[in-house]
């Protein structure tokens, strides 16, 4: 599978279908379809820089594809929120008749962070970004250039539901480190 675009909210996939991608009946197995399909959904979700999983994800089949032939999926982001994007899939023969379908949800996995500089508070300038693992629900300042962050962790094998506090130094803001998590309860 190739990449052959990915931008903002958007990416393109590419297969040329072989023989050891054919099922039984002599067609492309959906498998290597929906696998194109995922790829493409895949980067698209993660191109704002914040790590996402699928948490949802439908294919409908529409027609049948045959060794030799040239399949396409692009995805392009219909909605997103700070923690949730819905995406369309179409994967399409070389002619251009689509053989399937996908839509998919997607979940953030990660709160990106800002940082400006006000020293001329008429005129803030962006000075660095970072994302802070998980979801924060709350951002409070700390002493000595220090910022708290208290949210969820999310990964694919955890449920969130563990309360995690993040320490971040912000006295360099262009890459604002995480100086350590602390993470209570396990759900």
């Amino acid at each position: 599978i190739e990449l052959v675009e990915a931008s903002l909210g958007r990416a393109v996939t590419r297969v040329t279908v072989a023989s050891r991608h054919l099922n039984f009946l002599g067609a492309c197995h959906g498998g290597l379809t929906f696998t194109l399909a995922d790829a493409a959904f895949g980067f698209a979700s993660n191109s704002r820089g914040v790590a996402a999983f699928s948490i949802d994800s439908h294919m409908i089949y529409n027609r049948a594809v045959k060794a030799g032939e040239v399949l396409t999926a692009t995805a392009v982001e219909i909605s997103h929120s700070s923690k949730l994007a819905h995406y369309r899939v179409d994967v399409v023969r070389g002619d251009g008749k689509l053989v399937a379908g996908l839509t998919g949800t997607a979940l953030a996995n990660g709160t990106p962070l800002e940082v400006y500089d006000t020293t001329d508070p008429t005129a803030p300038k962006l000075a660095g970004a970072t994302t802070i693992p998980g979801t924060m629900h709350q951002i409070v300042p700390a002493p000595q250039q220090r910022l708290f962050a208290l949210g969820n962790d999310w990964s694919n094998t955890s449920s969130g539901d563990s309360v995690s506090l993040k320490y971040l130094d912000v006295s360099n803001p262009t890459a604002p480190p995480l100086l350590g998590p602390s993470t209570f309860g396990s759900g």
